[in-house]
C-alpha cells in the first residue's frame, strides 16, 4: 500500500517528466523555425537540446527520441556535417532494431540513410552493403512492385554511377 508521501512523490516526479518534455517539444519545434530562418547553427544547438531532454525522460530507445536523433542527423547533413551524422544514425539503427526488428520500415528508413550517408562521404563499400541491406529488406515488406524497391534500385544505380561499376 502506497503512503500518502509517495503518491506525492510520484505526483511530482511525473509532474516533472511531463514538464521536461513539454521543454524537448518546444526544443525541437524552435528548431524548426530556426531552420526555417536559415540559422542552421543555432537550430543545432535548439536540436541538441531537445534530443538530450527526451534521452532523459524516455529513453534512447523510445520512437520520439530515435526521431528527434534523425531529424538531428539531417541537420548536421545540411550543416555539411555529414561524419558527425553517422553514430547518430548508427545509435537509431540500433534502438529500432532491438524495438522494432530489421524487418519494418523505420529501419530499412534508417538503413537506406546510413547508406546513402555512405555514398556521400565516398565510402562507397559501406553505402553499398546498407543500400543492398535496404533492397532485400524492402523487398520482403513491400514486394519488388513497390515504390520504396524501386527507390533501392535508384539508389544503388546512383552508387554504381559514382564507382563506374554498372555490373550491378
Amino acid at each position: 500500500k502506497l503512503q500518502l508521501s509517495e503518491v506525492q512523490l510520484l505526483a511530482t516526479l511525473m509532474e516533472e517528466q511531463h514538464d521536461t518534455l513539454d521543454q524537448a517539444d518546444g526544443a525541437m519545434n524552435y528548431a524548426r523555425e530556426q531552420i526555417d530562418e536559415g540559422e542552421l547553427e543555432e537550430a543545432y544547438k535548439s536540436m541538441q537540446r531537445g534530443c538530450d531532454l527526451y534521452r532523459q525522460v524516455l529513453g534512447n530507445s523510445h520512437r520520439d527520441t530515435i526521431s528527434a536523433i534523425i531529424e538531428l542527423s539531417n541537420l548536421l547533413v545540411d550543416l555539411g556535417r555529414r561524419t558527425d551524422a553517422e553514430p547518430l544514425l548508427a545509435e537509431a539503427l540500433k534502438a529500432r532494431e532491438v524495438t522494432l526488428g530489421q524487418m519494418h520500415p523505420d529501419y530499412s528508413l534508417i538503413v537506406t540513410k546510413i547508406g546513402n550517408l555512405y555514398r556521400d562521404l565516398g565510402q562507397y563499400s559501406k553505402a553499398e552493403e546498407y543500400l543492398l541491406l535496404a533492397m532485400e529488406i524492402d523487398a520482403e515488406i513491400y514486394g519488388k512492385n513497390h515504390e520504396w524497391y524501386a527507390q533501392d534500385l535508384k539508389n544503388l544505380a546512383s552508387l554504381c554511377n559514382l564507382t563506374s561499376n554498372p555490373s550491378q
